[in-house]
C-alpha cells in the first residue's frame, strides 16, 4: 500500500535517499541509467522544473518508491484514494503506450481529451456513453462486431 506523502518532490527524494542510505550513484544504477546524478541532485535542491514523465518514473525506480507518490509530490497535492482502475487494469503497458502514442499523434484526440477533462464527472460519464454508442453504431454499419470494452 502506498504511503501518504505531505512533502514536495525535492523533500520526498531527499528523505528517501537519506532514510535508505542511498548514494546518488546507487540511485542512478537502480534507475538503470535513465537519470543522471546531476539531475537527481537538481531535483533534491529544487532547481529542476518541468520534470518529464520518463524522469519521474526513472527516479521512482531509482529510489524504490511508487511512481504515483512522486507524481503527487511533484504536482503539490497529497495522494488521494486511487482511481477506480477496473477498466484499465487489464491493459498491458503496450496497450497504454499505444493509446498515449495515438494521443500524441492525433490533434483531434488531444482536443477531445482536453475538452472532456474540463467536464464534470457526470458529463464525462454521459460523453463516454455517447461515444460508446457512436462506436457501436459505426461498427454495426461496417458489419463488424462491437469492440470489446476494457
Amino acid at each position: 500500500m502506498a504511503k501518504i506523502v505531505k512533502e514536495n518532490l525535492s523533500q520526498l527524494v531527499a528523505r528517501a535517499v537519506r532514510e535508505k542510505g542511498l548514494s546518488l550513484t546507487e540511485v542512478v544504477k537502480a534507475a538503470e541509467g535513465e537519470i543522471t546524478k546531476g539531475y537527481i541532485s537538481g531535483i533534491i535542491k529544487g532547481n529542476v522544473r518541468n520534470i518529464s514523465l520518463d524522469k519521474l518514473i526513472a527516479l521512482a525506480k531509482g529510489i524504490g518508491e511508487d511512481a504515483r507518490i512522486l507524481f503527487d509530490a511533484y504536482y503539490g497535492r497529497p495522494p488521494g484514494p486511487l482511481p477506480d482502475l477496473r477498466e484499465i487494469s487489464e491493459w498491458s503497458a503496450a496497450d497504454l503506450a499505444a493509446v498515449i502514442q495515438r494521443l500524441v499523434d492525433s490533434p483531434r484526440l488531444r482536443d477531445i481529451v482536453t475538452l472532456a477533462d474540463g467536464l464534470s464527472d457526470k458529463s464525462q460519464e454521459r460523453l463516454v456513453a455517447t461515444l460508446r454508442s457512436l462506436s457501436d453504431m459505426g461498427n454495426e454499419q461496417a458489419g463488424r462486431p462491437a469492440r470489446k470494452r476494457r
